[in-house]
């Protein structure tokens, strides 16, 4: 039986001889290919100042150019890079910022490298980057915007750089897989935001406070890790030689008898890893010797302390430079030179500066951790804390004492002094002023005065 052959659309039906000549075509185009680009899942597109090159490959796209990457709010579009299936973003050195949206939803992407270039994250750049699990953000970033990392549930690790002094809401929150999140410590003192950083619970170190991450003094250069399920604030410490040490908001206490350990050149102590945090030193009275390089690496120091019994400093220790009160004159970084001195930054540079003073009938001195307030009346009140007359070391304050004849603590007097651990109040203290004893987060000696008739927020 003659089978039925498709009619051309001529109407005419194909001679036996034409068959055969069909088939034959048909079977070389199945044996040869016909050439085709291998590049055609390869894309690339221009937005403004940019380029990017998308390679499927390797599932690998590249930013290049100057300026801002921005991309309208609208997907899809023909120069839009978010729908393709990429796992790194590559972002060139020229690129100042990445705009709202850039890598909105990209579920694919699992890490980016940001160049030291970029000064500015817009809204929502990050978020339901639901595979994103590597970040790391440089010094130069001055701005993250409303829910830059939002959902980005794979997420570990996040540092958030000392430039950054304003986080916006939600910046962190639905980012559930985070083990460890550091917080910036050049965030605005006294700034707060409407809704918070996150939308799961921040702890203080006895597990049980939470931090309201509203305030951003609650998480101002804090670290915050995993630990039983919760995000525990890390309040680092441990025993090094002779000595122990504590680090808390940023201040490196070193306290104890004897010497701390020597170490060599690719060794370094516990604290090292913490480093880029530390903006205060205190070596206390009973240490005796800094053994070699213990304190290597410390280029961020504002305000250093070193106690009566220092007698020697071992090798390679300072990265900075003290100075004496003039300004000008080097200091020798001996033992002998710094023993029982106080340096406070001032215009850049560590000076050494005067363990006490006076501000009318107030007086008040400073010795190994230490502060004392005395005189006839009241603490004054400080509109801004950095206006303390201890505001430039009270990372260094371990402990507060107040002498009878104090008659008012006044606003703000101790706010951020987050390393006193005690306080001492005398009963001749008839008020405290709002916020005088905010954020003295490791205060657990508190005694208020009999006296006491008006106690401020």
């Amino acid at each position: 039986m003659t089978p039925d052959i498709e009619r051309p659309r001529s109407g005419r039906i194909l001679s036996g001889r034409s068959l055969v000549l069909l088939l034959f075509i048909a079977a070389v185009c199945i044996a040869v290919p016909i050439a085709t680009d291998d590049a055609s899942a390869d894309s690339s597109g221009t937005l403004g100042s940019v380029t990017w090159n998308y390679v499927e490959s390797t599932q690998t796209l590249t930013l290049s150019g100057t300026g801002d990457l921005e991309l309208p709010s609208e997907r899809g579009g023909p120069n839009d890079y978010r729908d393709l299936t990429f796992q790194t973003a590559v972002i060139g050195d020229g690129i100042t910022s990445i705009g709202d949206e850039a890598f909105s939803k990209c579920g694919s992407l699992s890490s980016v490298a940001i160049p030291d270039s970029v000064t500015a994250i817009g809204r929502y750049a990050f978020e339901k980057c639901t595979s994103l699990h590597t970040v790391t953000l440089s010094d130069n970033i001055t701005a993250i915007g409303t829910e830059a990392f939002s959902g980005c549930s794979a997420l570990r690790e996040l540092s958030i750089p000392d430039s950054i002094s304003i986080l916006w809401n939600s910046v962190i929150s639905g980012c559930t897989g985070l083990e460890r999140v550091r917080f910036s410590s050049g965030l605005k003192p006294g700034e707060h935001i409407t809704w918070g950083v996150c939308d799961f619970n921040l702890y203080e170190a006895d597990r049980t406070t939470v931090v309201d991450d509203r305030y951003f003094d609650e998480i101002r250069g804090a670290t915050f890790v995993k630990s039983g399920g919760i995000m525990v604030r890390m309040v680092p410490y441990g025993a090094d030689g002779d000595a122990q040490w504590t680090l808390n908001n940023g201040a490196l206490v070193i306290s104890g008898t004897g010497a701390t350990a020597d170490y060599e050149a690719d060794d370094h102590p516990v604290w090292w890893e913490y480093r880029d945090e530390i903006r205060s030193l205190a070596v206390l009275s009973g240490i005796t010797r800094i053994g070699d390089r213990a304190l290597s690496g410390l280029d961020n120091l504002e305000a250093v302390y070193f106690g009566p019994d220092i007698a020697e400093i071992g090798t390679e220790n300072f990265p900075v430079v003290f100075y004496a009160k003039n300004g000008t004159t080097f200091m020798d970084s001996t033992a002998t030179a710094l023993h029982g001195n106080l340096f406070v930054k001032t215009d850049g540079k560590l000076i050494l500066t005067d363990k006490q003073g006076e501000n009318g009938n107030i007086g008040w001195s400073y010795n190994d951790g230490a502060l004392r307030v005395f005189g006839t009346g009241d603490i004054d009140d400080y509109s801004d804390p950095d206006d303390q007359p201890w505001g430039g070391f009270r990372g260094l304050i371990t402990s507060i004492t107040i002498d009878s004849g104090i008659t008012r603590i006044g606003d703000f007097a101790f706010y951020l002094c987050g390393n006193a651990g005690s306080l001492s109040i005398a009963d001749t203290v008839r008020s405290i002023g709002s916020d005088s004893l905010s954020y003295t987060t490791v205060l657990h000696d508190l005694a208020l005065p009999n006296g006491l008739t008006s106690l401020g927020d």
